[in-house]
């Protein structure tokens, strides 16, 4: 998949997450096939495991293998809230200069507390 193929519908504005291991600038964007990508610039310290979302506090988590779990830093804008609930995966892909260098696709888990 090339970057001209993830449309932004809107994006929350450039996040960085507050934890030292995820101290990169994240996207999240929905893509010509209406499904939701986490794009980022830089390679995460520990590996990510699953994502989770939880659609009443429109809150997503990254966790981590070692069961560090990361929060998004902003709340998911209502406009993806409605993709993120049909999605059972999302892939979280690195971008460097405009070009998708790789991506994976990780396990959504989707809850309301």
């Amino acid at each position: 998949m090339h970057i001209a193929d993830i449309t932004a519908v809107g994006k929350n504005s450039q996040i960085h997450l507050d934890h030292p291991d995820l101290n990169i600038e994240t996207y999240l964007m929905l893509g010509v096939d209406n499904r939701i990508y986490i794009l980022h610039d830089e390679p995460f310290q520990k590996a990510l495991a699953w994502l989770e979302y939880n659609s009443e506090k429109k809150q997503l988590n990254f966790v981590m293998e070692d069961g560090d779990i990361r929060y998004l830093g902003v709340p998911v804008e209502k406009k993806f809230s409605q993709f993120l609930i049909n999605q059972n995966d999302i892939v979280v892909a690195k971008v460097k200069n405009g070009e998708l260098i790789d991506g994976f696709k990780y396990p959504l888990i989707k809850y309301e507390i």
